[in-house]
């Protein structure tokens, strides 16, 4: 993930100082970096494979089980499962790699959301450009390995500490239709659970008494939740809402406040990175928000009906979470660890439930003052807007459970 950040910003820039795609410079910039890397990491010690050979058997098999669940999904639409997909990505990505820049800021093709940032249709060039030709197969491996990676990155946090926890979480996900589905469609949508995932585990491993390297993990958390925002635009209220979260701790948490506003400055610093990149490119698109604005805020309080349009997000979600054939029982799951373990949540992650709070809210307000019919806009949305939180949902859970469950026996007599 952040690898992909780092090639799409290096491609970011080469569009906007050169106008183009160059592969001379994009290559002589990762070789670089590649290089610096080596002889950072050379004198290190050696291991290309983590934990016990079992551990390493169960993380394949698992990597295997998610591959071959969505391998079906890519044949049955190997160019993407919506228009979206094309409509907004791909023929983005076309216009970067044939060399139409600045094509993608004409009003003509408004339909496409001409202020969505770029990182899936920059990745997506840049494999072309380093295939030679245009490739469906790029849009399989950047989706496979980006939703793999969130099944990987829940099992690597879990499996030191107790096997059958990360197994559980991965198979959680994977088993989820709507996980493997969206992830399989070839929208963007899995780019920002995958940055809010790794931003939340790494900010609850800075905040973690165990941590070693607090400060690191905080700005990392930072710049991979920024990452989000050269997504797309809901990238800006995963970020906000975790600064904002772990404002709130330092303000009215005597106890937690010097290591939360550590955390706070570091995570803040590492996000500045990806939100400058993708502020430059608001500025260079110059168009506005199309949900997020004035206007929307203006007309949806002179109509009166916010309780109703409220309602209706609520019915929405309930009906998403009451869907078999999409999320079957893992939002029940979610919902009974929520209530049941919500002690253990705050007393290890309070920041985390803030987060969860506010997220949840932002992503209601925007709905509240759309312009589109709100029916319609729910029913071809909520589930990916869900999407984006899931992971990191299913992560805090089984965080919940364990420490639990860890807390209970550190309780129980001794024999």
């Amino acid at each position: 993930g952040l690898g992909l950040g780092v090639s799409s910003g290096l491609g970011f820039f080469s569009v906007y100082f050169l106008g183009r795609l160059s592969f001379f410079w994009m290559g002589l910039f990762h070789a670089v970096l590649l290089a610096l890397l080596f002889f950072k990491w050379r004198h290190r010690e050696k291991r290309l494979f983590f934990g016990t050979a079992g551990e390493r058997s169960l993380f394949f098999l698992v990597c295997l089980a998610g591959v071959l669940l969505m391998v079906p999904h890519f044949l049955k639409s190997p160019y993407g499962s919506g228009l979206d997909a094309w409509a907004i990505w791909k023929l983005k990505a076309r216009f970067l790699f044939y060399g139409g820049w600045d094509r993608l800021f004409s009003p003509t093709l408004s339909f496409s959301h001409l202020d969505y940032p770029l990182f899936y249709p920059l990745s997506l060039a840049w494999a072309w450009l380093v295939s030679g030709k245009e490739t469906t197969f790029a849009a399989w491996a950047l989706c496979a390995v980006f939703t793999l990676s969130c099944v990987g990155l829940v099992m690597s946090v879990f499996l030191p500490k107790n096997r059958s926890v990360a197994a559980a979480a991965a198979l959680l996900l994977i088993s989820t239709p709507a996980f493997i589905g969206i992830g399989s469609s070839q929208y963007a949508d899995i780019f920002v659970a995958y940055f809010n995932l790794s931003g939340v585990v790494l900010i609850c491993l800075s905040l973690s008494e165990a941590a070693r390297r607090a400060s690191a993990y905080a700005v990392w958390g930072g710049a991979f939740l920024a990452l989000g925002c050269f997504v797309k635009n809901e990238g800006f209220l995963s970020i906000a809402a975790a600064l904002f979260s772990l404002g709130l701790v330092v303000l009215f948490d005597r106890k937690l406040r010097k290591k939360h506003l550590g955390c706070l400055k570091n995570v803040l610093a590492g996000s500045l990175p990806a939100l400058t990149l993708t502020l430059l490119f608001k500025t260079k698109a110059g168009f506005s928000n199309e949900w997020v604005n004035r206007s929307n805020w203006e007309s949806f309080l002179a109509s009166g009906g916010w309780l109703q349009r409220l309602w209706g997000v609520g019915s929405a979600f309930t009906g998403q979470v009451f869907n078999e054939n999409s999320w079957v029982y893992s939002w029940f799951f979610i919902l009974a660890v929520f209530i049941l373990y919500f002690r253990a949540l705050w007393r290890h992650g309070r920041w985390a439930v803030l987060w969860v709070i506010l997220t949840a809210a932002g992503y209601s307000f925007v709905y509240l003052i759309s312009p589109l019919e709100l029916t319609g806009h729910l029913a071809t949305s909520l589930d990916r807007v869900m999407l984006h939180s899931f992971p990191a949902l299913v992560y805090l859970s089984f965080l919940a459970v364990f420490e639990e469950k860890k807390a209970l026996f550190s309780r129980a007599p001794s024999a």
